[in-house]
């Protein structure tokens, strides 16, 4: 480790690392679509463009960095960003649940604090007033809430 905070730079070590990790966040993003597909559908497309946005951070510091993270830095640009994200909408409301699979162990933690509360239904008073965000950031606050105080 000294050596390495003394002169950083991507070994081939190390860029044996990072491509292991970008092969993984491969298969995880494609995965992830199965899950996107069951979620409602206002809220795929950010989900999905997430997704493809960070895909695109890895194919570019694949293709153009030559997995060098430490000295290189990987940039989707504005336009790129702006197709991924059209094609995110296009594309969500068309993906396929598929076949379905286990949840990770890494996101059990996620699923019982949902299971334990869930998001409760708007009231009629609000109409649907209340954008799909600030439940998102409820659940947010609630897991946090669960996770400090063991709820």
């Amino acid at each position: 480790p000294e050596g390495f905070l003394a002169r950083p730079g991507a070994t081939p070590a190390l860029k044996g690392v990072v491509a292991r990790l970008l092969r993984e966040a491969d298969a995880l993003y494609t995965r992830a679509r199965r899950g996107i597909a069951q979620l409602p559908l206002s809220c795929r497309p950010a989900i999905l463009a997430a997704a493809l946005l960070y895909a695109e951070i890895g194919r570019e510091l694949t293709s153009r960095c030559g997995l060098d993270s430490i000295t290189r830095r990987a940039r989707v640009g504005g336009a790129r960003k702006l197709a991924l994200v059209a094609k995110a909408g296009i594309a969500s409301p068309w993906l396929s649940d598929g076949a379905p699979s286990a949840p990770l162990d890494a996101a059990m933690f996620l699923i019982e604090a949902v299971a334990r509360h869930p998001v409760r239904p708007l009231r009629e008073a609000d109409n649907g007033a209340v954008p799909q965000f600030l439940r998102v950031l409820e659940m947010f606050e609630r897991l946090e809430r669960a996770e400090r105080y063991g709820d």
